[in-house]
């Protein structure tokens, strides 16, 4: 356990998670459950009880189910959970609880578990399958004992766990999660902790409901088919095995139908992980599994088109959103092409202090921006296309650059990205050339470069711009149709030189974003190709790979690609009913072939016209959606990454 002293430090990087425990006996949502049960008396303060709880199977109360606290693991992402009862507690015959004499250390993550029990069978009866949980929050009250101070959760916290609980935790952490004993990152990461706030929002800790009492006032959805009927149905979809003896068909059934890479669960916390890992996975049969035991309400009435979990956020301030970055602490910057500011979309760790999913505009003067890019030092970078300049603001929003920055043969930009060095690169669509901004805003002495590896080959309306680990930079043209080229992409050296390209033909067209995975392969958008185009970046006309697209997986005229922390490749499908698919590029170099598609035919989510897309520390998909003017936040359905993108490059 961590002394008083570094935890102290540790806190100022993760901050508090503030827990409410309002409406402790509601019946929102559940159906049937009568909402009257005899609340465990707490101790007295000499025994040092911190809180109590009950713990709930459907509308039934478990018995004789094992409390367990555990702090999330530090040693990385899925390393062993910290137990912290010796012994375990145990619920009493209505399913209450009370945990007394422990400590955790100061600013860990804690969330509670409950296995096995009686779920109201009759005596003597056990479910071994029986897993629940609740996440917690942040351990930082403090209690005066023998040997000085020590931590603990708020002594008047009331946790109800229950399905709702259950779904909303794991879906939350699944990005983290081996099993319920193994939840982790590396240290005290952002992601875990934004992880945790999530898993606040979408899930009442004090009442078993759905949504969480700090759901933003930004987030909307529909009351028929929005994310809290989503989780009730999942909810349903445990509470069939859960209140049973763990040995039948609402069981057996269950882990069947979530079996996925040949692994078998055995507990209801492991079923719902795989469906959280693998949400188009048996989409109608498990909802149909969902119809014999309905404990909450209200749910989906017909089968989702699949199980991801998807936050809209609104009123924004959005107009037509064009690009999405996320600084180092996983706030989300915006910028739309109808606005003159900045929004900035909080996670729990901001600069200001701010709570999750509030949001800030922040005035810079912008007209017609196209593109925003975060540096390492937190600083915006932003591609102000039709003010043809570049604007730089600090993490607090504040404007650095003045009126903008100009020269360099800057002329239309419309695309930005930051290598290691700290420099931006900046694609000029009129200009059909790139421009390189030093880290102190200065163009550098070769911008504007034009001209591409060989003579015929100039930069051509350049649509995207990527730098990858050894600093080279690559641009994606849609021009050099005079030439019979469709979709060249160029490489050049950090002095602006070139020195290769990747080739094309009609196989890529109507290229528009690429981004760069950790092998220095190049992934390309094709708008017109309905797939993406993987090279290799080994020189001119020897790509190596990639002699076909990508295709499938609801790939729909891709417009915006970004890569997660498993060196997955995700698209956005910008079409009135868009979607998000995804692609494996697998955990080795890609060779011919090697590529395989894992979203469903029509990709996953619902979305109207998706512009952008991004993933964030917490293992979230986000989009920008510049049909409705939204932002929509696909919960754990990715691999965290490091952000911004510029501190991932080698």
């Amino acid at each position: 356990m961590q002394s008083t002293s570094s935890c102290r430090k540790t806190l100022s990087l993760i901050g508090v998670l503030g827990v409410t425990a309002a409406a402790l006996l509601s019946t929102t949502g559940c159906a049937g459950r009568s909402g009257v049960f005899a609340l465990p008396t707490p101790a007295s303060a000499g025994s040092k009880t911190v809180f109590h709880g009950n713990i709930h199977g459907g509308q039934q109360p478990v018995s004789g189910s094992t409390i367990q606290l555990y702090e999330t693991g530090t040693n990385g992402t899925g390393s062993a959970s910290l137990p912290l009862l010796s012994p375990p507690a145990m619920t009493d015959g209505n399913g209450n609880f009370n945990i007394a004499t422990y400590s955790c250390d100061y600013g860990s993550l804690v969330y509670l578990t409950a296995t096995g029990g009686n779920p109201g069978l009759s005596a003597p009866a056990n479910n071994p399958a029986l897993v629940l949980m609740a996440v917690l929050g942040t351990c930082n009250y403090p209690n005066a004992g023998g040997s000085g101070t020590y931590y603990t959760m708020n002594p008047n916290l009331f946790v109800f766990v229950d399905e709702v609980t259950t779904v909303a935790a794991i879906y939350a952490l699944s990005p983290f999660m081996v099993d319920y004993t193994h939840i982790g990152s590396s240290g005290a990461g952002y992601g875990i902790t934004n992880a945790f706030q999530t898993a606040a929002m979408l899930a009442d800790i004090g009442a078993g409901v759905s949504p969480g009492p700090s759901l933003p006032s930004a987030v909307t959805y529909d009351p028929n088919t929005g994310f809290p009927r989503l989780i009730n149905t999942l909810a349903n979809l445990l509470a069939g095995c859960v209140n049973t003896n763990g040995a039948g068909n609402a069981c057996t059934g269950l882990f069947s139908s979530t079996t996925a890479n040949g692994h078998i669960p055995a507990d209801t916390s492991a079923a719902m992980l795989s469906i959280a890992r693998n949400p188009g996975l048996n989409v109608t049969a498990l909802f149909n599994q969902t119809a014999a035991f309905a404990p909450f309400a209200p749910a989906l009435t017909i089968a989702p088109k699949d199980w991801t979990l998807a936050l809209n956020y609104t009123g924004l301030g959005l107009n037509i959103p064009k690009s999405i970055a996320f600084d180092g602490t996983g706030n989300l910057w915006i910028v739309s092409q109808g606005t003159t500011f900045v929004t900035e979309l909080y996670a729990a760790i901001n600069p200001g202090g701010y709570p999750a999913g509030y949001s800030s505009q922040f005035p810079a003067g912008l007209l017609g921006p196209q593109s925003i890019a975060v540096d390492n030092s937190g600083q915006i970078w932003i591609a102000n296309t039709a003010g043809n300049s570049v604007v730089q603001l600090d993490n607090y929003g504040n404007i650095l650059s003045g009126n903008g920055l100009t020269g360099g043969g800057l002329n239309a930009p419309i695309s930005i990205a930051i290598d290691p060095n700290g420099n931006a690169w900046v694609a000029n669509f009129n200009g059909n050339s790139l421009t390189q901004f030093l880290a102190n805003g200065s163009p550098s002495s070769f911008s504007p470069v034009t001209q591409g590896f060989t003579s015929y080959l100039p930069v051509s309306l350049p649509v995207a711009v990527a730098v990858d680990g050894n600093s080279n930079v690559y641009v994606s043209n849609s021009g050099l149709s005079t030439y019979g080229l469709q979709g060249m992409t160029l490489e050049y050296s950090q002095n602006g030189i070139p020195e290769g390209c990747v080739p094309s033909s009609s196989l890529l067209a109507g290229p528009a974003g690429l981004a760069i995975d950790a092998y220095n392969n190049i992934w390309i958008a094709g708008s017109e190709i309905a797939g993406i185009q993987a090279y290799a970046s080994n020189g001119c006309g020897n790509s190596g790979f990639g002699t076909a697209p990508v295709t499938g997986g609801g790939l729909n005229t891709p417009t915006s690609v970004a890569i997660d922390g498993s060196n997955n490749i995700w698209a956005a499908n910008t079409v009135s009913a868009g979607s998000i698919s995804e692609v494996a590029a697998g955990t080795v170099q890609l060779n011919a072939g090697s590529a395989a598609v894992l979203s469903p035919t029509a990709g996953f989510g619902s979305l109207n016209t998706p512009n952008a897309i991004a993933v964030d520390p917490s293992g979230n998909v986000w989009t920008a959606n510049a049909g409705d003017n939204t932002v929509t936040e696909f919960v754990g359905i990715a691999t965290p990454t490091v952000t911004p993108i510029a501190a991932a490059l080698p």
